[in-house]
C-alpha cells in the first residue's frame, strides 16, 4: 500500500517535475526526483502525463496565413484609425469653434453697457465653468482610454 504525500514533499516534486521537464535539474536532484516517483504512484502519473504534453507541444507547428488573411487585416486597421483619426479632428474642431463663439457671446454681453454687472459675472462665470467642465471630461476620457482593460472588447 503506497502512502499519501505530504504538502512540502508535493511542492518540492512540483520544483522538480518543472526542472525535469526543462532538462535544468542536476544529478542529485535527479535521483531525488527518481526516488520520489518510486515512492509515490500519484507522482510518478502526474510524471508520465508532463512527459506526454511536453512531447505533443514539441511537435506542434505555427502555420503563416496566407496573404489575402494579412491584407484583409491591414485594412481593418487602416480603416478603424482612420475613422477613429476623423472623429478626434472632428471632435476637436468643434470644441473649438463651440470654445470660441461662447468666449465671444460672453465678451460681447459683458461689454454691454445697459447689462448689471451682477449679470456680466455671471455670465463670465458660467463661461468658465464650462470651460472647465469641458476640459476635465476630456482629461477623464483620455486618462480612463489609457487604463481601460475592456477597450478592445465590441459593445
Amino acid at each position: 500500500m503506497s502512502k499519501k504525500i505530504d504538502h512540502s514533499q508535493e511542492l518540492r516534486f512540483r520544483e522538480l517535475l518543472m526542472k525535469k521537464i526543462d532538462d535544468e535539474i542536476s544529478g542529485n536532484e535527479n535521483m531525488e526526483f527518481q526516488e520520489i516517483i518510486e515512492q509515490y504512484p500519484e507522482c510518478r502519473i502526474e510524471w508520465e502525463e508532463q512527459q506526454k504534453v511536453k512531447e505533443v507541444s514539441q511537435m506542434v507547428k505555427f502555420t503563416n496565413p496566407p496573404d489575402e488573411i494579412w491584407d484583409s487585416y491591414w485594412l481593418g486597421i487602416y480603416n478603424r484609425l482612420e475613422r477613429k483619426v476623423g472623429w478626434i479632428l472632428l471632435s476637436v474642431g468643434s470644441i473649438v469653434l463651440l470654445a470660441y463663439g461662447l468666449v465671444n457671446a460672453a465678451l460681447a454681453l459683458i461689454a454691454e453697457p445697459a447689462m448689471p454687472w451682477w449679470l456680466k459675472t455671471a455670465v463670465f462665470l458660467s463661461v468658465i465653468g464650462f470651460s472647465i467642465l469641458i476640459i476635465s471630461v476630456i482629461r477623464e476620457k483620455i486618462f480612463t482610454y489609457k487604463s481601460d482593460p475592456y477597450k478592445e472588447i465590441k459593445r
